[in-house]
């Protein structure tokens, strides 16, 4: 390991996402070396995790295809954006036995205190107990869910601590206008933690479905008004299409109202300012009986392939901020109603993301 190489120290909350992901996952830093590898990719490249840190990252390509590598390495830094590697070619892994692996790469670079990184999330082909979606993602909502229940009790008591810390301060500076406004920000970022943590939190429980009439277009008109103030100051409107004599389901309200704003808040962050969302709602057929298909469309840029391929994937965001997990929520509940889920780019500009849910609970 070179002297000048220093270890990236993650927090806690990061180290735990790592371990507990079904896939493996390395990270790189600026200078392409391995900061962090969880134990799935170790084991799977036949190496101790100790082995690793500080290695290029070339040690666990093909020697052959090394230097390529490393120019195209370099090019990505260059050019950081979300994306597959290699699409549409046979990517391989080298072992520390030198034999050879085949996997399938996604790199998402982020910025941290100490410089630029790059996670690489890595998917070994030949594991057949991933090759099914279904346990993919039920591996995943399982391991979100413990580090969730490991980590409520003290990110709560931290987050309370600090509020009640603030309001002291607050006191203090009563008469101190430009320093109660940093407070203010203050504020605002732990409501923001806070935000995040929730949304985990409701990703990795359990979805217990009451069900009830529920008229789809009644119930988005309700999610777009309660939309957060930095989205209603955008001004955006609502057009909507009702071609069903009867839009009406059983279905959980609360929860399919989440869905609602889950697509409504990104349609009209993507949207531009004081723009039209489209909606629509039409009878569609699911294979164990009749539904109805509602349909948000934004007026934005688009979607790129990766983004379109992977919109409903956990932490998958292209947002400076958030979770990631709005869309994946969405889904979660869709597809807990027994229903189905896309999005891809309209004909004439912009993002639709379609739902189909049953009119009747499924057997």
């Amino acid at each position: 390991m070179p002297s000048a190489f220093l270890p990236f120290r993650p927090s806690r909350l990061a180290k735990l996402l790592v371990e507990t992901s079904p896939n493996g996952v390395v990270m790189t830093n600026s200078e392409g070396r391995l900061v962090m590898i969880n134990r799935r990719a170790a084991t799977w490249f036949g190496y101790e995790e100790s082995e690793l840190m500080g290695q290029t990252i070339e040690i666990l390509v093909p020697e052959d295809q090394r230097n390529a590598h490393q120019s195209q390495r370099m090019c990505f830094e260059s050019h950081p954006r979300i994306r597959q590697m290699g699409e549409g070619r046979e990517l391989l892994g080298r072992r520390k036995d030198g034999t050879f692996i085949p996997v399938r790469v996604s790199l998402h670079p982020f910025d941290t205190t100490t410089g630029p990184m790059v996670l690489a999330n890595i998917l070994n082909l030949n594991d057949t107990s991933l090759q099914s979606d279904a346990i993919i993602e039920s591996e995943r909502i399982a391991a979100i869910s413990q580090m969730v229940s490991g980590l409520a009790h003290e990110n709560h008591n931290a987050l309370q601590r600090a509020l009640a810390c603030l309001d002291l301060l607050e006191l203090d500076l009563s008469s101190q206008d430009n320093l109660l406004y940093l407070t203010d920000r203050i504020r605002v970022a732990l409501a923001d933690l806070q935000h995040n943590y929730d949304e985990v939190k409701r990703y990795s429980a359990a979805i217990a479905l009451s069900y009830s009439p529920t008229e789809l277009p009644s119930l988005c008109q309700a999610a777009f008004d309660e939309l957060p103030v930095p989205y209603r100051n955008k001004e955006p409107r609502l057009s909507m299409t009702v071609r069903t004599p009867n839009p009406e389901v059983l279905a959980d309200k609360v929860r399919m109202k989440q869905v609602f704003a889950g697509i409504l808040e990104n349609a009209v962050a993507a949207n531009p300012d004081g723009g039209v969302i489209d909606t629509e709602f039409v009878d569609a057929n699911l294979k164990d009986g009749p539904g109805i298909q509602t349909t948000i469309r934004d007026h934005g840029n688009g979607l790129d392939g990766n983004t379109e391929s992977r919109m409903f994937d956990p932490f998958f965001t292209t947002k400076q901020h958030g979770t990631g997990l709005g869309l994946a929520i969405c889904r979660r509940i869709v597809e807990a109603h027994g229903g189905t889920i896309l999005a891809k780019n309209h004909p004439s500009g912009g993002t639709m993301v379609s739902f189909v849910v049953p009119r009747q609970p499924c057997k």
